[in-house]
């Protein structure tokens, strides 16, 4: 006896797909709903937009940096060196003194600037007449461009025709023009000075902002208990903003580190090497003596460098009390 062949109902593969089509459908709408899909969709763009402006450069410099790369004859770039850069930058006399020349320019200037601002900070931020002329005063020099900064201090040290000279000759507190950025003794000081007065603003910006949020039931209760005006910064106003003072003076030094407008304004590096930084021995490097491997070398240091005291510094030196 023949057996009959099953037959297949066509409307039920009809609904096979259909329930498929909706469960496709219904993972889409989980997946839009889900708050990691919306964070990546948002971050995407910026994501995209790091990569090709910071992290593709930095992995064009890195290659570079162990290849030969002179910029007067481009066919040395296939010329693979390895570590030969990093190598001659260590042994490099110069290079140690850029070094140098950094640190002191970069603590000089964030210790400086911190000290100012925050002083001025403290002022604003009791109750002053004209407080608010004061605060958009102040912020005059950080919204000058810094090559435009560094032409008036230019002009200001100048020691023919520098004001500053002028001014101290007139109240008799100098006997004779001081060339104050052509003396390699005190060309650094100089320059520090003017980078100073470009930052500071920053500085006092943030951390006035920080003191007006601490309760002034906090400072009033110690004034009550006996407390001086110093115990009360010491123990009360920095540690409420410690966390503020950490951010700013590492945003500050990382800044100062890779200063080279006003340096390059106000000395072009010199007299001789005094006021030479890394940053204008990279450029130097690179576009003067056209030695581009060994410039990206020298740059893919200091980035480490950086990334390494950056870390350090958000590391320890944030506090993790959220009361």
């Amino acid at each position: 006896m023949e057996q009959n062949p099953i037959l297949i109902d066509p409307a039920t593969v009809v609904s096979d797909q259909s329930m498929k089509r909706m469960a496709r459908s219904d993972w889409l709408a989980r997946a839009a709903k889900s708050r990691v899909v919306f964070s990546l969709a948002l971050l995407t763009p910026a994501l995209i937009l790091i990569g090709v402006v910071i992290v593709l450069p930095m992995l064009r410099a890195l290659m570079i940096s162990v290849q030969e790369f002179e910029l007067a004859n481009l066919n040395t770039q296939q010329n693979f060196v390895g570590l030969a850069h990093y190598v001659t930058l260590l042994k490099s006399p110069i290079y140690a003194e850029a070094w140098r020349n950094t640190l002191v320019f970069s603590v000089g200037t964030v210790a400086g600037a911190f000290l100012l601002g925050f002083a001025i900070a403290l002022v604003l931020n009791q109750s002053l007449r004209f407080r608010n002329l004061f605060r958009g005063l102040f912020l005059l020099p950080w919204v000058i461009p810094p090559i435009s900064g560094a032409l008036i201090w230019w002009w200001i040290f100048s020691a023919a025709q520098g004001i500053l000279n002028y001014m101290l000759l007139q109240v008799g507190l100098i006997r004779g023009p001081v060339a104050w950025i052509s003396d390699p003794s005190i060309a650094m000081y100089s320059v520090i000075i003017a980078n100073i007065w470009r930052i500071f603003p920053f500085h006092m910006v943030m951390l006035l902002a920080a003191l007006q949020t601490i309760p002034t039931e906090l400072n009033d209760a110690a004034s009550i208990d006996g407390a001086s005006a110093w115990q009360r910064l010491r123990f009360v106003t920095i540690p409420s903003i410690r966390n503020i003072i950490v951010t700013v003076l590492t945003l500050s030094f990382i800044w100062a580190f890779q200063e080279f407008t006003m340096i390059w304004g106000i000395t072009k590096g010199g007299p001789g090497f005094s006021t030479r930084t890394l940053l204008l021995f990279i450029y130097q490097t690179a576009f003067t003596f056209f030695h581009l491997g060994e410039a990206a070398a020298a740059g893919t240091i200091v980035l480490g460098i950086l990334l390494i005291i950056t870390s350090l510094a958000l590391r320890f030196g944030l506090s993790r009390d959220t009361r």
